[in-house]
């Protein structure tokens, strides 16, 4: 069991509302909802704690959905690094629509008081010889929190594995000092058009794993300046149920594999694997072993 630090400056409290039929501009009833606490680095410490390990999560929250949040955390084995601000944690609503089998995401914003100094007391909350064997950097920080906030907390927390998955706050210092980044395509595109060149020789790239939705997954290896591309082709889902939070298993079980101790590669396989195979279920980050090792095995992988 590994000790490991989860970075949740933004998280939710999600509900997930299905449609027989979703037809905007009408009105449109549910035939279920569930609510639970959310957000990338939540999920991704949920995903963590179900494969054994011993989990912290930093997050900000406020109000009676932060509360909520709090709870959900602590219930779920999760030990909670807590800043409170004055403002309501962001509700996000997942509305899935069956007939159409589309998933529509809606996202309220959240800010917080910069007289709150909420930087400030996230860096307070992370003792200095603490040590950590990996730090888990998870979604965009909230509005009102200092620039450069993910940069500060990687050099204040002492960690063997740094794995990084924003892309707002990547800069070439957070870059750099990453093991891991994983991002999707869209996000990997942004760095790119930023000037952030993964095929130039002026940066040292960390590993890169880049998601497409069900399209091949990239791998990006810098080995002593020579770059190498390794491309995963994923087997189809039959019916996919719920994509929202594929990505931040994804994370998870790459930390994971990397922590066991599993080759790049196959720590990459089992968790690309296990992001379709939470596609399957209803909630982020659940999914079934057993169809995630069928579907690892399927995986075709090419240099």
């Amino acid at each position: 069991m590994s000790r490991i630090l989860v970075t949740g400056l933004n998280p939710a409290w999600q509900k997930v509302l299905e449609f027989d039929a979703l037809t905007p501009g009408k009105v449109n009833r549910a035939s279920s909802c569930r609510e639970y606490g959310s957000g990338k680095g939540l999920n991704a410490a949920m995903v963590l704690r179900r494969l054994g390990h011993d989990v912290s999560l930093l997050q900000v929250v406020g109000g009676v959905n932060g509360h909520r949040l709090c709870e959900f955390s602590e219930r779920s084995g999760i030990q909670v690094l807590n800043v409170r601000v004055d403002r309501e944690t962001r509700v996000c609503s997942t509305l899935l629509d069956r007939q159409s089998a589309t998933v529509t995401e809606l996202i309220e914003p959240f800010a917080v008081d910069p007289e709150e100094r909420v930087t400030q007391r996230l860096l307070e909350l992370l003792p200095v010889s603490a040590h950590w064997d990996a730090l888990v950097i998870m979604g965009t920080a909230p509005a009102g929190v200092g620039p450069g906030i993910y940069l500060q907390i990687a050099r204040r927390v002492r960690a063997s594995l740094l794995v990084v998955d924003v892309v707002r706050e990547m800069d070439e210092d957070l870059l750099q000092t990453a093991n891991v980044i994983k991002i999707n395509a869209g996000e990997f595109q942004q760095l790119v058009d930023r000037g952030i060149d993964w095929k130039g020789d002026r940066l040292r790239w960390p590993t890169a794993l880049v998601t497409d939705g069900g399209e091949p997954a990239l791998l990006v290896e810098n080995r002593g300046g020579v770059i190498r591309q390794t491309r995963f082709r994923l087997p189809p889902l039959v019916q996919v149920y719920n994509p929202i939070g594929a990505g931040d298993t994804v994370t998870a079980c790459l930390t994971h594999g990397l922590l066991e101790g599993l080759s790049l590669e196959d720590a990459c396989r089992a968790a690309l694997a296990a992001g379709s195979a939470s596609c399957l279920r209803l909630l982020p980050g659940d999914y079934d072993p057993q169809i995630q090792q069928r579907l690892a095995a399927a995986i075709e992988v090419t240099a």
